[in-house]
């Protein structure tokens, strides 16, 4: 437990991409246990079974494959948690965190690319975006037409 508190705490790691792994691994669990309890197991058993926290903390969040956007990597950490506790569900593989983190790995670059940040002065699309000139900003501030 310190020692991942000394990475986020030392700013090695960003918090969203071990936190989205923890619950998209535990929210499709515990939706599922609460379903069918002799079936499938609670999100406490998909949390600290395995090598999901070792995956979540470590091997997730390496700099060189992690997507850049804060967004992406919400999305990167839910997919990874998703993809592991589907395989760990419904496929005969032991350690499924691997699984789920080298999925993500392959839609790195698509996330990267559709979830990238605004640039400041553009819109989405890149064009620039349209300056109100000071009259106008000037008369809307006073509530003229």
């Amino acid at each position: 437990p310190c020692c991942r508190a000394g990475l986020l705490r030392r700013r090695v790691i960003q918090w969203a991409i071990p936190t989205c792994v923890l619950v998209g691994a535990a929210a499709p669990a515990a939706f599922a246990h609460a379903l069918a309890p002799a079936q499938y197991p609670g999100a406490a058993f998909h949390i600290t079974a395995g090598g999901l926290l070792l995956g979540a903390f470590f091997y997730a969040t390496d700099p060189v494959t992690t997507p850049k956007s804060q967004c992406s990597q919400v999305v990167f950490g839910l997919g990874c948690g998703f993809t592991t506790w589907l395989v760990r569900t419904w496929g005969g593989f032991p350690e499924a965190a691997a699984f789920g983190i080298l999925f993500m790995n392959a839609w790195t670059p698509l996330l990267d690319r559709w979830l990238r940040p605004r640039v400041y002065g553009r819109n989405f699309r890149g064009h620039p975006l349209r300056m109100q000139s000071s009259a106008s900003s000037a008369r809307i501030a006073r509530g003229g037409d």
